[in-house]
């Protein structure tokens, strides 16, 4: 059985009725029924927010916990809490909620993602520039974040390079004991937070998230590196005071964590691998990169894998290939039908297919290559690829009609141009961002 299959209902507040500020709402549905049969078989119950049934129901008990905990450390005020006596912020519309439950404890935290930057928010109609992206996380917006550690965590030359489709923040982590609960015959429990954060990674793995932003205390800092290890962890500034005591902003990268955790011999590395069996059961792993689909069937964790078909097609890099292989077979034949065109259609298609499908990936380690050589190596490779079946048409023809020089002219230079366009635009989001993070003007950072 699935850890995330139990049709119940969790209590609901009716608009206007004010929850208990001092306890968690009671949980008889939690500990019987279905949730009871998930706990006996695997020692914790997760839930989720996104859940059609009752997801609205672990959305309030999630907040409600996050709102009991910070209210007794004295993190946020009770004059904060809305109608119905909770905190909510600005990222809790957008945010998933993830609710845990064993036999001693409950847990509760959130996965907050960047905010959508949309037509209507590149245009400044909808929402200021500096509420989307990475700069509408929390941790970015309220931290010095130093722009090397980030480019470190995800593998990035430059800060626009890091697609904010795969950064989440991991948010309102909160967890205490049951009321009633005793240590005796809970042996076998898994642990709730931890459990909480196997599903939280097991819903990352499967958006295809690559990095993880939090704050967290000085202690959970050492916590996480034992988790998923020491290098594993980088800190991205200075601490400061934020929601509490003071704070470090830290992130790690999903897959490297994920593959430490696979492959170490550690006593914690072991436990989460326990959890990563019962948790990962069936997951949907097509956007799990293949060779850590290669150690989850090492370490017997049974995900879900997707056909090479399905894979590929839900792959947005197959995808542009085959839109630019597609593009270059049909503009041959109009092409070759040119009276003036003397060559072979067949050599010509085979020419301008055969470059089409090395023609994106050269363009992708043009922009993202991790080192000079490589990129200039890909850049020059990309642009012999695209002139090649001009190359071929011209040297087989000749007095073309100005209509179709004209067309092959507006096809390069439009090529040409959106690379330009493309970089000056992309290097003008690098310094809104270099100068975000560092929270100093661009023209003081070092060269």
């Amino acid at each position: 059985m699935s850890v995330e299959t139990a049709a119940v209902r969790f209590p609901f507040p009716p608009q206007g009725a004010a929850l208990p500020a001092d306890k968690p709402l009671p949980l008889p549905e939690i500990i019987s029924a279905n949730a009871a049969e998930i706990r006996s078989q695997h020692g914790v119950a997760i839930f989720t927010s996104d859940d059609e049934t009752m997801g609205e129901s672990v959305r309030t008990l999630a907040v409600q916990l996050h709102t009991n905990v910070f209210l007794k450390e004295g993190f946020i005020g009770e004059e904060e809490l809305n109608g119905v006596g909770l905190y909510v912020d600005g990222y809790s519309s957008r945010s998933e909620y993830f609710y845990a439950v064993n036999g001693n404890k409950i847990a509760a935290a959130r996965q907050i993602p960047c905010a959508r930057e949309g037509i209507l928010a590149k245009l400044h109609i909808v929402t200021p520039p500096s509420e989307v992206g990475l700069r509408s996380l929390p941790t970015i917006k309220n931290f010095e974040i130093d722009p090397q550690a980030m480019l470190d965590v995800a593998h990035a030359r430059t800060l626009a390079d890091i697609n904010p489709g795969k950064v989440k923040e991991i948010s309102g982590l909160a967890s205490r004991v049951k009321e009633g609960a005793t240590d005796e015959s809970h042996g076998n429990d898994l642990d709730a937070v931890l459990g909480l954060y196997t599903k939280m990674l097991a819903r990352s793995l499967e958006n295809g998230d690559e990095v993880w932003i939090q704050n967290v205390s000085p202690g959970f800092v050492r916590l996480l590196r034992n988790m998923v290890g020491e290098d594993q962890v980088r800190e991205l500034g200075p601490k400061r005071e934020y929601m509490g005591p003071a704070s470090v902003p830290v992130a790690f990268n999903l897959h490297d964590a994920t593959r430490h955790v696979l492959v170490s011999d550690s006593e914690m590395s072991s436990r989460l691998r326990t959890h990563f069996r019962v948790i990962f059961q069936g997951m949907d792993d097509r956007k799990v990169p293949a060779d850590i689909r290669k150690l989850f069937a090492e370490n017997d964790i049974q995900t879900e894998s997707r056909s090479r078909t399905r894979q590929a097609l839900a792959n947005p890099k197959f995808l542009a290939c085959a839109a630019i292989t597609a593009y270059s077979s049909v503009r041959a034949f109009p092409a070759a039908s040119v009276e003036q065109f003397h060559g072979s259609l067949p050599v010509l298609l085979g020419i301008d297919v055969g470059t089409a499908i090395p023609y994106g990936p050269a363009l992708i380690e043009a922009a993202t290559g991790r080192n000079l050589p490589r990129r200039l190596g890909a850049a020059a490779a990309a642009g012999a690829l695209f002139l090649a079946p001009y190359a071929y048409y011209y040297k087989e023809g000749s007095n073309y009609p100005p209509a179709v020089n004209w067309i092959a002219g507006s096809l390069i230079g439009a090529a040409i141009a959106k690379e330009l366009i493309g970089r000056k635009a992309k290097h003008a989001k690098n310094e809104r961002l270099l100068e975000d993070l560092c929270d100093i003007p661009v023209d003081k950072l070092p060269s």
